[in-house]
């Protein structure tokens, strides 16, 4: 079961890197797929809490895919947690969703207090998320709009800078 485990953090990895960085821009937009994730405990939200789509109708999201061991989740993180304030005051919601497969529950957790994270992170156990939303590597991005419409999709890390700038498109 180990050397499974390894074999698909690796080709994880790897995925990863090869698609560092891809930008696609819906130009027929689809639908989000509803989804609930289990919240991390942190400043602003209790360990267990469910958080759902619907819970934001009417507002922007972005859906941030990642999970504790990716070393490109590990680095990009911090960067959204410096624009998570600037995206609430231009009210967008800002989500963190891990994987299932890759981390435990607690592995997620260890990690919101290891860097004190404070906008809404949490897990989901819904495997279809993935294959819904074409989750080809890690960390991917999705940009809905205020109808929860697919608008953007970027594949690979982010810094606050660009994260800030796709989300003012």
């Amino acid at each position: 079961m180990t050397l499974l485990k390894l074999f698909i953090t690796s080709f994880a990895v790897f995925v990863s890197f090869v698609h560092c960085s891809q930008w696609i821009e819906q130009t027929s937009p689809d639908s989000a797929y509803p989804f609930d994730i289990k919240l991390f405990e942190n400043v602003n939200h209790r360990s267990g809490d469910i958080a759902k789509l619907s819970d934001y109708e009417g507002q922007k999201m972005i859906l941030n895919f990642w999970y504790p061991s990716c070393p490109p989740c590990r680095l990009e993180i911090p960067d959204f947690e410096s624009a998570s304030e600037y995206l609430k005051e231009a009210n967008t919601i800002l989500i963190g969703i891990q994987v299932p497969g890759f981390d435990t529950f607690e592995d997620g957790q260890q990690f919101v207090n290891e860097l004190n994270l404070t906008y809404t992170l949490g897990m989901t156990y819904d495997t279809e998320l993935v294959v819904k939303y074409e989750i080809q590597g890690f960390p991917t991005t999705i940009f809905l709009n205020q109808d929860h419409q697919v608008v953007q999709k970027w594949t690979g890390m982010l810094d606050s800078e660009k994260l800030l700038e796709l989300a003012s498109k």
